[in-house]
């Protein structure tokens, strides 16, 4: 798969499997924009990684969860590229809590507004300028079996399951 020109934008792109989309997606020749939100030496980890492959990148800090915050992202995106042609929402917590007991209003609303309201916002921001594209949401067997983890983050991950049908129906109708 040739990506060569395109922009991909990655949330939650500092460490992890959003640092390995990130560099995945610049070796196949794709501009790159590393999202993150607490460590930008992380980031810029990332961005030299991307760099190797002879991309243009950029590094965005924005807490997906804040919508503000979210719009400033997409729009300094579409300044340096003009577009975005793939969005991975990757950004994601786990949360401390792991039985139900556990878990604090506060701890609940954390987790539930970063992987999935995140998700959502981005995916509403971009799509404002995404002419044709795609969109990846990372979810995990959380979200169907309700593993191991918290209930928040299977929950969150359950919603953003129903999240990607319901947007990939009303994709389809709008663009297709």
């Amino acid at each position: 798969m040739e990506l060569t020109g395109k922009v991909a934008l990655i949330t939650g792109a500092s460490r992890g499997i959003g640092r390995a989309i990130a560099v995945a997606l610049a070796q196949k020749g794709a501009n790159v924009v590393i999202n993150y939100v607490h460590n930008e030496e992380e980031a810029k980890k990332t961005q030299e990684m991307c760099k190797a492959y002879g991309v243009e990148t950029l590094i965005v800090r924005a807490d997906v969860s804040n919508r503000d915050e979210v719009r400033k992202m997409v729009e300094t995106v579409i300044e340096k590229f003009g577009r975005v042609d793939i969005l991975i929402n990757n950004a994601g917590i786990l949360g401390n809590a792991i039985t139900p007991m556990e878990i604090t209003e506060e701890e609940w609303d954390r987790v539930i507004n970063i992987n999935l309201k995140g998700a959502f916002l981005v995916t509403q921001e971009v799509l404002k300028h995404m002419k044709k594209g795609k969109i990846v949401n990372i979810a995990s067997i959380a979200g169907k079996d309700g593993g191991t983890v918290g209930a928040h983050y299977a929950a969150s991950k359950g919603g953003l399951i129903a999240l990607t049908f319901n947007l990939a129906r009303h994709w389809h109708r709008i663009f297709w």
